[in-house]
C-alpha cells in the first residue's frame, strides 16, 4: 500500500489509500481482496472493469488491466491524476498510446 500513497504524492495529490471506504468524496485508493480500485466524488474505478460496490457511485465501464498483471494501483493513480477526463477519453487515451495498456501505465508512473 505504501508503494501507492508515494506514486499519489509524486503526482501532487494527498496520499489516502485505505482498506475500508466509507464513501468519501475525496481521491481515495482502496485496497479490496489484494486488487487496488479507487473513488472520488460520486465516481469508482477497477482496472478490472467490475462495477462499483458502492450504489451513488458511476463506474468505470472498462477493463483497462491485462490479466495477471500487478499494475491495479498504478492504473488507480493514473486514473486519479488524469480525473478530469471523461471515461471514455481515459480509456482512448490508453488504448491509442499505441503500447499494452500495463506498459504504458508502468512508464507513466
Amino acid at each position: 500500500m505504501r508503494h501507492v500513497g508515494i506514486l499519489m504524492a509524486k503526482f501532487g495529490m494527498e496520499p489516502h489509500v485505505v482498506t475500508k471506504y466509507n464513501g468519501e468524496r475525496k481521491p481515495t485508493v482502496i485496497l479490496k481482496d489484494n486488487h487496488f480500485v479507487c473513488a472520488w466524488g460520486n465516481r469508482y474505478f477497477d482496472p478490472y472493469g467490475e462495477p462499483s460496490p458502492y450504489p451513488k457511485h458511476i463506474s468505470f465501464p472498462y477493463r483497462v488491466q491485462g490479466e495477471g498483471e500487478n499494475t491495479c494501483g498504478r492504473h488507480c493513480v493514473l486514473r486519479l491524476k488524469h480525473r478530469d477526463m471523461g471515461d471514455d477519453e481515459n480509456y482512448a487515451w490508453l488504448k491509442n498510446a499505441g503500447m499494452n495498456m500495463d506498459l504504458f501505465v508502468y512508464l507513466n508512473t
